[in-house]
């Protein structure tokens, strides 16, 4: 068997560009992002067509007629079995991975909305996912088909509590936030990242729909219940970042952000608070997609509370004017009392 020097030798190849590029095609198995995306891509489109081909197929041979939402139903349940066995021996990117997941997702739907069909009750449709969002987190632990399961277990849920116009949703959602702040902070054994982020997005992002629906007469009441969850995890969230500080002038100014944040809880819509506490927590672990994910629904929802001041051009001006001073005292009192500050 020829060497590589030889080889190199025989080719007029420098040996150690040789040697560079071979130890980087055995090191790197992944191909380029675009590859990729273009075979996840592929994989979805073959998937639902396969899907769409059969289900066709089953329905034109066997004639279905009323009881065709529990055919619907049992094709959901082996698509999903299919591609959770496929997933899980596939797990890693490429074609199959994503063929796997196309088909547990689409068997999903088809599950949760044949028996939610059949019962003529949404609900069922959400304890349906419900239950396949538990199981795909406990058997696959991967990322996206827990996105994709957990994400469809809450646009259900957004759903049905606007379908049955159920008032004060946005109290019933904010638990959610409360949960995923805790997925963050205590993490299980499991991978939960992914649902953990969607239970932190759900208020916000119910807020914000609530604010830009144009099928709704007036904004929806209450957020009152929302609110006082969002406060009590900020004080939480400052509880822990307290407890391993020792310097007098960290906790002062600890103690004037509580203060600042419990009033802007109060002030702003539910969604507002709730990407405080986003903030906060991404200040808790250093974690700095977090911090910018809580700063852009922050902005969106100071620009929306500006928006609806009941208050004149005049005042508002005076009103950010104010605001911007206290922000200024507050940084000129920090940076005063900052160890080894030489004084005037």
């Amino acid at each position: 068997m020829i060497d590589l020097k030889t080889f190199c030798d025989a080719f007029g190849i420098e040996e150690r560009t040789a040697s560079t590029i071979l130890e980087w095609s055995e090191g790197s198995a992944e191909s380029p992002w675009y590859m990729r995306a273009f075979l996840a891509l592929g994989a979805w489109f073959t998937a639902i067509a396969i899907l769409g081909f059969f289900a066709g197929l089953i329905f034109a041979v066997l004639d279905i007629g009323k009881g065709f939402h529990i055919a619907m139903a049992v094709f959901g349940v082996i698509s999903f079995l299919i591609g959770g066995s496929m997933h899980s021996k596939h797990s890693t990117g490429g074609f199959s991975a994503s063929f796997a997941t196309a088909l547990a997702s689409a068997g999903a739907v088809m599950v949760a909305g044949g028996l939610g069909y059949g019962a003529k009750e949404i609900w069922v449709s959400v304890f349906i996912s419900f239950f396949l969002a538990i199981l795909t987190i406990a058997w696959l632990q991967t990322v996206i088909p827990q996105l994709l399961m957990s994400g469809l277990t809450l646009v259900l849920i957004t759903i049905a509590l606007k379908a049955e116009r159920i008032p004060y949703y946005l109290d019933i959602a904010a638990p959610s936030l409360a949960l995923g702040v805790l997925l963050w902070i205590w993490p299980p054994r499991i991978d939960v990242r992914a649902t953990a982020f969607l239970l932190l997005m759900a208020t916000p992002a119910l807020s914000l729909f609530d604010r830009w629906s144009y099928t709704m007469a007036a904004v929806e009441p209450g957020g009152w219940g929302a609110r006082a969850i969002h406060i009590v995890l900020i004080l939480w969230l400052v509880s822990i970042l307290w407890r391993h500080m020792a310097d007098r002038d960290a906790r002062i100014a600890l103690g004037a952000f509580v203060a600042v944040a419990t009033a802007l809880c109060l002030a702003m819509p539910p969604g507002g608070s709730g990407a405080l506490v986003i903030m906060t927590m991404a200040f808790v672990l250093g974690s700095k997609p977090l911090a910018l994910l809580g700063i852009l629904l922050e902005a969106c929802f100071l620009w929306q509370f500006y928006f609806d001041l009941s208050i004149t051009l005049l005042e508002k001006s005076l009103l950010l004017a104010a605001i911007g001073l206290a922000i200024l005292g507050c940084w000129w009192f920090i940076v005063q009392r900052r160890p080894g500050r030489v004084g005037a």
